[in-house]
């Protein structure tokens, strides 16, 4: 195509001298095709043809150039002037000169007259045939090609070298070659991609041979360029040669860690999760849709039955796991259907007294017996009131944790109660009881916190200042830190945050 068309503005200088404009005129007329929406590639022709020899610069006026064939200045043309419109208007001229002033801003004058003339004249040409002038000013400027590419052709025509206004094709393919080396580099020195051999870190990784993640993203530069963060999904290998290990970082360097009733024990005191942390490590059980009697009680509902260690596998369906686990994280986002509403959970744990929190629109009430805790906000003066109170016109996120032997409560981010839990009892029962109004809820997710199994000899592990202790969620089936020690930190090969295959199972790792 390149050589079709410096052929035929050659031919054409041959029957007569021309500006560019002209001969995008020309060409235009006689054989659009050879364009197809790059007119200004004209320009990169005739530089072409002036650097061969084949043509010249016969005349210089002030708004255009003029060329023909070696041996034709006898025959040099005065150079033209602007061109006559019919067609188009003081708007679309304006129009004009804007985009070509932009295109042509720091390069010779005579671009700008050249271009201004072809555009023009393309213009007026649709106009006659019945099309809008603004419509007709559009496609004739779109006809020269993107502005960035046009600009690039007229530098390199004005330096009398040819550019094309399409790039390259051995151009893509060092773009393209570019780009495959980048992803390389990056998947060799930033990512790794590894499979979930086991079930030890489930729910949050499962087994690829179970359905669950069969390619997990690992950033191997997490710990190049930082530290190590408890509750950090981690792999590592033992040894060399050895396969990679996937658990998550439990411990930091320098702590003391022991594990009692499910509990982690750092330094000798209970580790007591705050919400960020609590909330990449529970692990959800239940969910609203799980509870199609909510919409056929309107009472209210009950969960009455032993946590266990268990989670959902992939297909739905509830593994009950060995241990028993009564640290319940109950999530609700709940709005009042009408006034008054009153919602009351109750959360019972066997032999330690109840915990309740009771919501209402016009009132609030939250009481932990035992520890002699109550919250009451019936005063509409009183600060609590606005917080404890459930409304019409806006949901609330509620929190309610009895985990790590505390008992928390959290609505719409604020803290609200926080008490110790002196033992748990035998069993578990959660319940939602609402009284006049049902409750809208809108989300409803029972979770366990995670429960660490511990040693029989319920060992005592000091870590040393280069050291991790290592466990896996699914602490029945896991082997990690409890049964071969601390892990070194140099033996970190990066942090996992995504898992990326199946597309049923794409999400980020908390």
């Amino acid at each position: 195509m390149k050589d079709d068309l410096s052929a035929f503005v050659l031919s054409l200088l041959q029957e007569a001298p021309a500006s560019g404009g002209a001969l995008i005129e020309r060409v235009q007329a006689a054989r659009p095709a050879l364009l197809q929406r790059r007119a200004a590639s004209t320009y990169a022709q005739l530089a072409r043809l002036v650097a061969r020899g084949d043509v010249v610069l016969l005349a210089e006026g002030p708004g255009e150039r003029v060329y023909g064939v070696a041996g034709a200045r006898a025959q040099v043309p005065r150079p033209p002037g602007p061109p006559n419109t019919f067609g188009l208007g003081p708007k679309q001229l304006i129009q004009v000169d804007r985009v070509l002033h932009r295109v042509t801003r720091g390069l010779p004058e005579h671009f700008f007259h050249e271009l201004r003339h072809a555009v023009v004249v393309a213009a007026d040409r649709r106009v006659s045939e019945g099309m809008p002038a603004s419509r007709a000013t559009r496609d004739a400027l779109v006809d020269l090609g993107p502005p960035s590419a046009v600009r690039r052709v007229l530098r390199a025509a004005a330096r009398g070298r040819p550019a094309p206004l399409r790039p390259r094709l051995r151009a893509r393919w060092i773009v393209l070659a570019a780009a495959i080396l980048a992803l390389v580099i990056v998947r060799v020195t930033v990512l790794g991609v590894h499979t979930v051999p086991t079930n030890s870190m489930a729910p949050t990784l499962m087994a690829a041979d179970e359905g669950g993640d069969a390619r997990i993203l690992v950033n191997r530069l997490a710990y190049l360029f930082g530290s190590p963060q408890r509750g950090d999904v981690a792999v590592f290998r033992r040894r060399p040669a050895d396969d990679l290990f996937v658990k998550r970082i439990a411990a930091l360097p320098g702590e003391e860690v022991r594990l009692v009733g499910g509990d982690l024990f750092i330094d000798g005191e209970r580790l007591l999760k705050e919400r960020p942390l609590l909330d990449r490590m529970r692990v959800p059980l239940y969910g609203l849709e799980d509870f199609e009697e909510l919409e056929e009680i309107p009472a209210g509902w009950n969960l009455k039955q032993p946590l266990h260690t268990g989670f959902r596998l992939p297909d739905g369906t509830i593994e009950r796991g060995d241990l028993a686990c009564r640290e319940v994280v109950l999530r609700l986002v709940v709005r009042a259907s009408s006034e008054p509403c009153t919602l009351t959970i109750r959360l019972e744990q066997g032999f330690t007294p109840p915990n309740t929190v009771t919501l209402g629109t016009d009132r609030g009430r939250i009481v932990v017996e035992g520890h002699v805790i109550h919250v009451m906000a019936r005063d509409p003066k009183d600060e609590q009131h606005s917080l404890l109170r459930i409304r019409t016109d806006r949901s609330r996120e509620i929190w309610i944790t009895n985990a790590d032997r505390s008992f928390r409560v959290e609505i719409d981010g604020v803290e609200v109660v926080r008490t110790p839990v002196r033992r748990y009892g035998t069993f578990l029962s959660v319940r939602l009881r609402w009284f006049d109004n049902p409750p809208i809820l809108e989300q409803l997710e029972v979770a366990r916190d995670l429960y660490h199994a511990g040693t029989e000899e319920a060992r005592i592990w000091k870590l040393e200042p280069d050291e991790v202790f290592m466990l896996g969620d699914n602490s029945g089936q896991s082997r990690d830190s409890r049964h071969y020690g601390p892990v070194p930190v140099t033996a970190l090969e990066g942090r996992v945050f995504a898992v990326v295959w199946p597309w049923s199972r794409l999400r980020w790792v908390r």
